[in-house]
């Protein structure tokens, strides 16, 4: 972790992350060739670590951090099929490296998020003890 990062809050990182998503989201108005699925990966985690420290003490924690990854879940798969399905309607028909790399590079920080939702859950199961 980098020296500075530990002086941020869970919802300031969030705030980062999310802002950096919606740049890369903005860019693509200018390059059609923009990463917007890992540009939506990236909002999700960054809108997970909001989310965990803005509920962590709340009784609708489970419930409000369950909609959550589902809602995030849902909206990365639609934006992947998406992102397949513009390339399968190209008389091309074959995926180009930038968005396998796009597709690729996308599941790692849309794993961390859905990582970070499951901790949440498992550590609010288990203070409830």
């Amino acid at each position: 972790m980098y020296p500075w990062a530990k002086y941020l809050s869970g919802a300031v990182r969030g705030e980062i992350y999310i802002g950096l998503g919606l740049v890369i989201l903005i860019a693509a108005a200018w390059w059609p060739g923009a990463p917007l699925v890992t540009a939506i990966a990236i909002i999700a985690m960054g809108a997970t670590d909001a989310m965990a420290s803005r509920f962590r003490t709340s009784s609708t924690a489970v419930p409000v951090m369950v909609l959550h990854g589902m809602t995030y879940a849902l909206l990365y798969a639609l934006f992947v099929g998406a992102r397949l399905h513009t390339h399968a309607a190209a008389p091309s028909a074959g995926l180009d490296g930038f968005v396998m790399f796009d597709l690729i590079a996308s599941a790692f920080p849309m794993a961390i998020a859905l990582k970070r939702i499951s901790s949440f859950l498992w550590q609010s199961t288990l203070s409830r003890q």
